[in-house]
């Protein structure tokens, strides 16, 4: 996209006012471009993303890092647990002795944690 040939350059503005002031806010930039080229030369939106750009490019913010997903995994859904076979043949012995009742199985062992036998 080409820039246009006339009026102030918002970039160049924005370090000049960073330069000077580096915590100032995207507000106060904002205001002080206004007060110095008159209301309606620039948007405040795109002048709040060349702000940060720009304390970006200055080293001024900590950018933030963002994690990618592994794209095997779907979100939020934990990865497999491995059980060993005697859990297993435990857990089915457990639900026969409780008729395949699973409320009843989970309050038995939430019971036996509670117990804390040696």
């Amino acid at each position: 996209m080409a820039k246009k040939k006339s009026g102030a350059n918002m970039s160049a503005e924005i370090r000049k006012i960073l330069d000077k002031q580096p915590t100032a806010s995207n507000k106060d930039v904002f205001a002080s471009l206004e007060s110095k080229f008159g209301k309606g030369t620039f948007n405040e939106a795109s002048c709040g993303v060349a702000v940060s750009n720009q304390r970006k490019k200055m080293g001024l913010s900590k950018s933030r890092s963002v994690t990618k997903r592994k794209p095997g995994r779907p979100a939020g859904r934990p990865a497999a647990v491995r059980v060993d076979i005697d859990a297993l043949k435990a857990a089915k012995a457990l639900l026969g002795a409780v008729r395949g009742d699973e409320s009843a199985a989970i309050s038995a062992i939430r019971q036996l944690s509670s117990l804390q036998l040696p």
